[in-house]
């Protein structure tokens, strides 16, 4: 059973904290929201957790499916809710939401997250999809992990991420070098032109939404896989 991360999440510019499950879910006695449990074992799903398979169909596109080494491509990811109730999904956000690549060699792990992400599992990490609705998110892949410009970026980056303690110089500093370029969430190692695969798994084993008063709204659980993408990267 995957450990559940309940602290903070690391922003890109900066560092933001989730106030308390408790404080969000209890105020003067009264019910404020719906309530977030942990559950330990697998059986336990059975009451608010429904399988992905019964409820979801789960796509990702891109705007072209030919690129260029160096550029910014866009990787559309949507969850269509088909069931006749509405239910709530995990966010697509990392690290619930995976992407993976392989080339024509079957060579895998093609894909590099850019930034490192803390999660914190709240009430509000899931959407409540009604039937026939979608949950979508645009994700942007940087064709190719070896670049010296991007390396020089992060590099002045994490440079930066040393005047932490001074928000003012930080923010000052995060404009004047233009830190602010949009590199994208992750690099795509394209090494050399060819045709890559990509594919994108949902994944949520262990939480579901708990409302103590109200209609029962079940929680997606388990894991779905995409279609897989094929994209066509030149030089």
């Amino acid at each position: 059973m995957r450990r559940t991360l309940i602290v903070f999440l690391i922003a890109l510019i900066g560092l933001s904290s989730y106030s308390s499950l408790a404080a969000q879910s209890r105020q003067r006695g009264r019910y404020r929201g719906p309530m977030i449990r942990h559950l330990k074992e697998r059986h336990d799903l059975r009451d608010m957790g429904v399988d992905y398979s019964k409820v979801a169909r789960f796509k990702i596109v891109s705007r072209k499916t030919t690129y260029r080494v160096g550029e910014l491509a866009s990787i559309d990811i949507a969850i269509l809710n088909v069931s006749d109730k509405p239910i709530y999904f995990y966010e697509l956000e990392y690290p619930i939401l995976r992407l993976s690549g392989s080339d024509k060699d079957a060579k895998q792990e093609l894909i590099h997250e850019l930034f490192s992400e803390l999660i914190g599992i709240v009430p509000e990490s899931f959407r409540r999809i009604e039937p026939g609705r979608i949950l979508n998110r645009s994700f942007y892949l940087i064709i190719g992990c070896d670049d010296d410009s991007k390396k020089e970026f992060f590099k002045a980056r994490n440079n930066l991420n040393q005047t932490l303690n001074d928000l003012d110089a930080y923010y000052r500093g995060f404009f004047d070098q233009e830190l602010f370029v949009n590199w994208g969430d992750a690099c795509l190692e394209a090494k050399k032109p060819g045709t890559y695969t990509i594919t994108a798994e949902h994944r949520n084993d262990d939480m579901v939404i708990v409302a103590p008063r109200g209609p029962k709204v079940k929680t997606a659980v388990g894991h779905m896989n995409s279609n897989a993408l094929t994209l066509t990267i030149i030089e």
